[in-house]
């Protein structure tokens, strides 16, 4: 990681833990860590408030049980700030929203996204409904309100109870096990009592607290949760100031940017994007069915000139520039999210800043010698030189290194049947490294290794 964006800034000496989200997907992305700053345990943070704004549905259709899962599409559904409501009484919450009698049962949806713990919480909601409810987070029933346990609730089925006036009811304590890191997703059914009732009354608020401290040594990570894997796509060159390289498709020699898919297979692009500003990072998005083949180095043009996107000839709708931070982004649970970045220092006219081995995070070097659409200079394959008994009891061997690059020293007693060991690692501050080691009875076999 590093302690400058896109990484989080909270986790650079504020206070804040940097955890990793998904130990199963690759922990070099930005996108698989966040920072987690110090809460005080009991301390309520807001997550929905009684005036939230809801998507709603009162067309009297039974909508069976998709409509509760976060993916279910209510794009189309009309949408009012809380209370929303057909009530002439005074209430203790402004009514905003006005809906319309005649079903028996109300759909409600909203999001919201939430940046903590999700172990070791636990939420507390209010609620004021006419006449009950069952509340849902994530597709999971979190709570109900004028239903009995027992009651099973369909399309219809009536309130086990009458509300005269809706009144503040709560708080009510649950459990934060439906809590996502992310993106969260409220649903909400709110039933009549009768087909007759002359009102009906709709708004929440909701507030998460924390159990635990956000520091998890040697435990659990507190905000872990599953991610999509994340691909082998790189963005592995760039080049802002081209005077004398590759013409693009209109004749023009323009900034252009390098991705590398490192899968042997393809990769579809359908929810991802490209910035050079961390503050909007949805700034351009691939096209729909949009994919690089496997084992592809695919350039496109940061010209500013979206345009002169012909077929597979892409122009972004930004122009890149030196001291500017390029960004590749993806759709995830939580919002847009950094996969890979190149922060791009001044560069002079036709030199690029890209990969030293292709595909690699932290290895990001200024190239004399650009090489759009093709792999970049290869670093030197370490050549092992003997340097005898330098102290007593020591070994010492040495090899031409690239600077800022690490180097890893193995040994095994048998090049057959027995598995190589780490015997030490270091980043070369020159173009050469000295490794001592201590000299043992047996024979051992050494070999240089980039990780």
């Amino acid at each position: 990681y590093e302690a400058a964006t896109p990484w989080p800034g909270a986790a650079n000496g504020d206070g804040a833990s940097l955890q990793l989200l998904d130990p199963a997907q690759d922990n070099r992305r930005v996108a698989n860590w966040t920072a987690v700053p110090p809460e005080i345990p009991g301390q309520p943070r807001g997550l929905v408030v009684m005036t939230n704004l809801w998507r709603y549905h009162q067309l009297g259709q039974d909508l069976g049980t998709a409509w509760r899962e976060p993916a279910y599409d209510d794009a189309l559904w009309p949408q009012g700030p809380a209370l929303l409501y057909v009530e002439d009484a005074a209430l203790s919450a402004p009514k905003n929203t006005p809906l319309t009698l005649g079903p028996m049962t109300y759909y409600f949806r909203t999001k919201f996204t939430y940046t903590g713990p999700t172990l070791g919480v636990r939420l507390n909601a209010r609620l004021m409904v006419d006449d009950a409810a069952i509340v849902y987070l994530n597709g999971k029933e979190l709570l109900r309100l004028g239903f009995n346990p027992e009651t099973q609730v369909v399309f219809g089925t009536p309130a086990d109870r009458l509300v005269g006036d809706a009144a503040l009811e709560g708080p009510f304590s649950i459990q934060g096990e439906f809590l996502r890191y992310g993106e969260n997703t409220l649903t909400v059914e709110v039933h009549q009592n009768n087909s007759s009732s002359s009102d009906v009354v709709w708004g929440m608020d909701l507030a998460v607290e924390s159990l635990a401290a956000p520091f998890t040594p040697g435990k659990a990570n507190s905000v872990a949760t599953p991610l999509p894997a994340f691909p082998p796509l790189w963005l592995n060159e760039a080049l802002t100031l081209n005077t004398s390289g590759v013409f693009d498709n209109a004749g023009e020699r323009e900034p252009w940017i390098e991705l590398l898919n490192a899968d042997p297979l393809p990769v579809a692009l359908d929810g991802w994007y490209l910035t050079d500003s961390l503050t909007d990072l949805t700034r351009w998005a691939f096209p729909t069915g949009f994919a690089l083949w496997g084992s592809e180095w695919f350039v496109l043009w940061a010209d500013g000139q979206p345009h002169q996107t012909v077929g597979d000839d892409l122009h972004v709708n930004f122009r890149l520039a030196n001291q500017r931070t390029l960004a590749l982004v993806r759709a995830q649970p939580g919002g847009p999210a950094v996969v890979d970045y190149l922060t791009i220092p001044t560069l002079a006219s036709d030199t690029s800043l890209g990969a030293l081995v292709d595909g690699q995070a932290f290895t990001r070097r200024v190239l004399p010698s650009p090489t759009p659409g093709a792999p970049n200079a290869a670093v030197p394959i370490p050549e092992l030189r003997p340097l005898g008994d330098l102290t007593a009891g020591h070994i010492a061997f040495a090899w031409a290194t690239v600077p800022g690059f690490r180097y890893r020293v193995e040994a095994t007693g048998d090049l057959v049947g027995q598995p190589w060991e780490t015997v030490g690692e270091q980043i070369a501050p020159g173009e050469a490294l000295v490794f001592n080691v201590p000299a043992r009875d047996l024979r051992q076999f050494y070999r240089v290794v980039l990780p």
